[in-house]
């Protein structure tokens, strides 16, 4: 067996909240051509409903820049393709692509799964009770994920922020408040706001 390449971190990736891969990063994972990959794909015996649910068409930009034509599938999907993928190394690539579905899913489903709360110590300035704390903590772990954003704060933080901006206060106090300068959660607020998370 060859030198197996590093599985990609983008090899599975979120659209609509939901995991998705497509057929060039499939070729590029298992090392095959893409357009081999997408005469694979449309000679798929399966029904038009399962195709339609599981491969939409879709285009990417070739190094030219002109549009070629590819597919994003679901898990159902690249696993249906993959099936007569065979041998040690597209056993392997299977594994890894099932784990990055699987990933993105548990991810996606955290909010609502989210353990009875514990207590917590939480920072002196967080006014709501244990309830409205962790219905905020859930809210922002589905924002982030719906709109794939790094909040470069911690959790704890950005729950208090939403909670003071609540409150009416203005960056200055809020800022006194968290130890933080007001330009910096004058910025925040700004790109919490544009990401429609207040």
């Amino acid at each position: 067996m060859g030198q197996l390449m590093q599985f990609p971190q983008d090899a599975v990736t979120l659209k609509d909240g939901h995991p998705v891969t497509t057929s060039l990063k499939v070729a590029e994972v298992f090392g095959k051509q893409h357009k081999n990959v997408l005469q694979n794909i449309n000679a798929l015996d399966c029904s038009e409903e399962f195709s339609r649910l599981n491969f939409q068409p879709a285009t990417y930009a070739d190094a030219q820049g002109k549009p070629r034509p590819m597919f994003e599938m679901t898990k159902d999907g690249f696993t249906f393709l993959v099936m007569g993928f065979t041998g040690p190394e597209a056993a392997h690539y299977k594994e890894d692509y099932i784990r990055a579905f699987n990933m993105l899913l548990e991810q996606r489903q955290a909010p609502q799964a989210l353990p009875a709360p514990a207590p917590v110590v939480k920072r002196s300035m967080i006014k709501v009770d244990e309830a409205e704390y962790w219905k905020m903590k859930a809210e922002l772990a589905e924002m982030k994920l719906k709109y794939r954003t790094r909040v470069n704060w911690e959790d704890e933080e950005i729950v208090e922020l939403i909670d003071l901006h609540r409150q009416g206060l203005t960056p200055t106090p809020i800022g006194e408040k968290m130890g933080r300068s007001p330009a910096s959660v004058s910025t925040k607020l700004r790109e919490l706001r544009d990401k429609g998370m207040i």
